[in-house]
């Protein structure tokens, strides 16, 4: 049974219930997490979706991100996702940076929460939604997209905001 989802205006007030892959046909606008990841070094782990996946498959994308569910707040499905996709067990310290419209397709928006945490536990994938990940520089990271490798619409758009954030502190 797929699950409905609640879609949101731009105001994220709730304006119906749509299962995700009529909401992403319709252009509706569905409420997600983005968690950034980093270690003590300051690296941040991003991961490469699975090839199985709908949307994106074989794309680089953040550490974690996912759709927030029927009764469950940003926060609580960040801690999920976390878990989930990571396998990570000590959520101590998630952050709440912004949540804001974000692109997440040609045409297509979500009304994204963006988290960041620090851990050094050791991660265990999510086989089904992740195909592999580790912790890259930033510097890195700019390098590959700069060579055109294949990024979420989302993640490109949280990472040069955050980028662009901590260049202005």
């Amino acid at each position: 049974m797929k699950l409905s989802y609640p879609i949101v205006n731009n105001s994220d007030q709730i304006i119906g219930y749509k299962k995700k892959d009529q909401a992403y046909k319709e252009k509706s606008m569905l409420r997600s997490v983005q968690i950034f990841v980093y270690n003590s070094k300051g690296q941040l782990f991003i991961q490469k979706r699975s090839k199985n996946k709908s949307r994106y498959p074989n794309y680089f994308c953040a550490s974690v991100a996912g759709h927030v569910e029927l009764g469950e707040n940003y926060r609580e499905a960040a801690i999920r996702e976390l878990k989930e996709e990571l396998g990570l067990k000590k959520i101590k310290k998630i952050k709440f940076i912004s949540k804001e419209k974000t692109p997440v397709g040609k045409g297509i928006y979500a009304m994204m929460a963006f988290f960041t945490m620090k851990t050094n536990e050791l991660i265990t994938l999510q086989k089904e939604e992740v195909d592999s990940g580790n912790f890259y520089t930033i510097k890195n990271i700019q390098q590959l997209i700069l060579r055109k490798k294949r990024f979420t619409p989302s993640f490109l758009f949280i990472f040069k905001k955050q980028q662009k954030n901590e260049q202005l502190d």
